[in-house]
């Protein structure tokens, strides 16, 4: 019944007598420039995005370019079908069901090839290439540096010459086996390349209506709550979770955090930091696991009660105060950098713990802050810890070990302290800075060294094999160990981790600060001073801290190491890594333009907001009460203006005619006004013959101008022009009775 249900609605389709057209294909030259495009977005996906996906879709189009060609044979339906049903379980399993810009720029992928692999007509193949226009997104997508708009313009123009070329296909259905392959190779490159011209005269048409259109389009503050979210997983951060190997495997990373640049000072003048004070604070662990440490919400992330007035503290501070403005890339993180200790800042909540915690950013953002770089008391805001916070800040789940115990009590010998006992004693101030002192030359002292693949301590007694037989770590094993020590000596101590160091981009004026740069260091509690910063890695590796990571890992490349003890390395020898000559200072110096225009580009391009719109207007002059309708008129007048140029462009002008072409237009204007018929298809010759049979009067002044026309005209003889312009003026012609 169904089968017959089918031939029915067949016959009812078909019907007798009819006959379809024939059906346009594309040309083998627009076949071969889609799967160009394709390719190219395909290795643009493969750097940024997954590579299981772009390897599926590599598969796709390779099956679709056979097929094309008739290499293989053509495709069934059910295998395409087994196609679609594969690619859409591999994309869910792939991202695991998160959904956002990335996740379905992968999806896209495939589904672009999909289409292309199933194209039979001229139709499926615009189809096609039209959804290339939404793929070329996918540039900004993992990539929005100043060079990312030259690819997708280059990208754009190419897929504006496929679909010339495909609206120059002309040809019809040929069941040839070799009707797509006919034309050899070089004549398809010829004809791709003689499309990039009017397509690139295109692109540049639209390009200043686009420039108009970013500039003065309303912007929208806020986000669109019906898009779906993106996959901050694939955005970096700083994890919640300290351990072993936390901050080394993030040693090689050239991966950018964000560029900051110091604004001038009171007086006007330039702000100048040294690396020992370019401590990124992010965020502070104080609850202990082991060798693990992770925040405690009750006092790491909570609101900051009683901030201190700017004013207050920048007369304590003694002018100590830096603003700054820090370029942040896309983070999954909610804690923002601030250099220690932030006084203000406009994004963000400022927690007790002196952290900034706002939302994670898919984009790149841009924010001020405002930090002393002397804290004194003040800037905490209490002068005493509570008994809670005293509990939490000398937790610790690790018992010190024999040899550990021998070394902690000599420590309080010498601060004349009672031994370590049950009854534990609470330290001064001053009693607290020289235990923390005497620990931080212990490190100093002793042979350990600072090395990124550092041997495993025992998870038994991680501190005292890291202390005793060890001796080797990274910034999490230094400031884990001195928390440690510092709380089995009963003083507050806490983890702060974030970034330091970062290098410096004299042609913008800025610092560039990578996942390379992520450190650890810890804070001891003083009851006159409030938190104090006590880095332990500063001690065993100054190297690290004065010229950074980045050049201590180059270092250590070129030397075959993966670590180095204090001195190891020559500071001499350090500075000429830092300041190369020859060849390796052109090209740092070429590096150091190339991340300037970034910088620029994310400064103004990037991160244009409703702010920097606003603040456009009002250097225009046009900031009111009714801002969007201001925008809605100016970008009509502009829209207007534009098309207006348009038109002006394209409209039929008047052909400006040679004193030639001006005389003999007169000549027939003359002859108009007798009633002769004067026709445009005529040439000189015809209407000569006409006009000697109609006025044989004027036989010889007309066959005279007619003879003059055609050598000045199509001969390019010159010489009878004056002859041919006096005949012209001349020549009165009268009706006849």
């Amino acid at each position: 019944m169904f089968k017959s249900l089918l031939k029915t609605i067949k016959s009812l389709v078909n019907f007798p007598g009819l006959s379809m057209p024939p059906e346009t294909t594309p040309s083998a030259s627009s076949l071969f420039s889609i799967h160009l495009n394709i390719a190219l977005l395909i290795t643009t996906y493969a750097f940024f995005g997954e590579l299981f996906i772009a390897f599926a879709a590599t598969l796709i189009l390779l099956f679709d370019y056979s097929r094309k060609n008739k290499i293989i044979e053509p495709i069934n339906k059910k295998v395409l079908i087994a196609f679609q049903i594969t690619c859409i379980g591999l994309f869910l399993w792939r991202f695991n069901g998160f959904t956002g810009g990335q996740s379905w720029m992968g999806l896209l992928m495939l589904l672009i090839c999909l289409k292309s692999l199933e194209s039979k007509n001229l139709r499926d193949c615009y189809v096609t290439a039209l959804m290339m226009f939404f793929l070329a997104a996918i540039i900004f997508a993992y990539n929005n540096s100043a060079f990312a708009p030259i690819a997708l313009g280059i990208y754009s123009v190419s897929i504006l010459s496929t679909l010339m070329l495909l609206s120059h296909s002309r040809g019809v259905a040929n069941t040839s086996p070799n009707a797509l392959t006919a034309q050899k190779k070089p004549a398809l490159f010829s004809e791709i390349v003689h499309m990039w011209k009017p397509a690139g005269k295109i692109f540049l048409q639209a390009l200043p209506i686009t420039i108009l259109l970013f500039l003065l389009f309303p912007r929208i503050q806020g986000s669109f709550g019906f898009l779906p979210n993106e996959n901050n997983q694939l955005n970096p951060d700083l994890s919640n979770l300290m351990n072993e190997g936390s901050f080394s495997q993030r040693a090689s990373s050239q991966k950018l955090a964000f560029r900051a640049e110091f604004l001038p000072d009171q007086n006007g003048k330039p702000v100048r930091i040294s690396s020992l004070d370019l401590y990124w604070r992010v965020k502070t662990f104080s609850h202990q696991n082991g060798f693990s440490w992770k925040p405690q919400p009750l006092f790491d992330i909570r609101e900051h009660s009683s901030l201190p007035s700017l004013k207050n503290e920048q007369q304590e501070t003694n002018n100590s105060l830096v603003s700054y403005t820090i370029t942040h890339q896309p983070t999954a993180d909610n804690f923002i950098p601030t250099l220690e200790t932030v006084i203000h800042t406009k994004k963000g909540l400022i927690l007790d713990n002196n952290s900034v915690k706002t939302k994670s950013k898919s984009g790149t953002f841009r924010y001020t802050a405002t930090s002393s770089l002397k804290p004194s008391a003040s800037n905490n805001n209490q002068k005493r810890l509570s008994q809670p916070e005293r509990t939490q800040y000398t937790q610790t789940t690790l018992k010190p070990g024999k040899k550990t115990r021998e070394l902690l009590n000599s420590w309080l010998q010498q601060a004349n302290l009672p031994q370590l006992s049950e009854q534990k004693i609470i330290p001064n101030s001053t009693q607290t800075r020289q235990l923390a002192l005497t620990a931080l030359k212990y490190f100093k002292e002793q042979p350990f060294t600072y090395h990124l693949i550092p041997p495993e301590v025992d998870s038994t007694q991680p501190i005292e094999d890291f202390l005793f037989n060890t001796r080797s770590g990274y910034c999490e094993h230094y400031s884990s160990t001195f928390s440690t020590l510092m709380r089995w000596l009963n003083i507050p101590t806490r983890i702060v981790v974030g970034f330091q160091g970062g290098d410096y981009n004299p042609n913008g004026d800025f610092y560039e600060i990578r996942y390379s740069s992520a450190h650890a260091w810890n804070e001891i509690w003083t009851d006159n001073a409030g938190w104090i910063r006590a880095d332990p890695t500063a001690f065993v590796a100054p190297e690290r801290i004065e010229f950074g990571m980045d050049a201590l890992f180059a270092l250590m490349k070129l030397n075959e190491k993966d670590g180095f003890q204090s001195g190891d390395f020559n500071p001499a020898k350090i500075r000429d890594f830092l300041s190369p000559s020859g060849s390796s200072f052109a090209l740092q110096q070429a590096k150091g333009w190339f991340d300037s225009i970034n910088h620029s580009w994310d400064k103004w391009i990037v991160n244009y907001n409703f702010e920097q719109q606003r603040n456009l207007l009002k250097k225009l002059g046009l900031e009111g009460k009714n801002q969007y309708i201001t925008l809605v008129i100016l970008l009509g007048i502009c829209l207007s203006i534009f098309i207006g140029i348009v038109i002006w462009l394209i409209w039929p002008k008047r052909v400006k005619r040679s004193p030639v072409e001006e005389a003999y237009f007169s000549f027939k204007e003359k002859l108009k006004k007798l009633n002769i018929p004067i026709y445009s298809s005529e040439g000189p010759l015809d209407l000569n013959k006409k006009l000697i049979h109609l006025l044989p009067q004027y036989a010889t002044d007309i066959q005279k101008i007619n003879q003059y026309y055609i050598e000045n005209r199509y001969k390019n003889d010159s010489k009878n022009i004056e002859k041919f312009l006096q005949a012209v003026k001349q020549f009165r012609p009268k009706k006849s009775g």
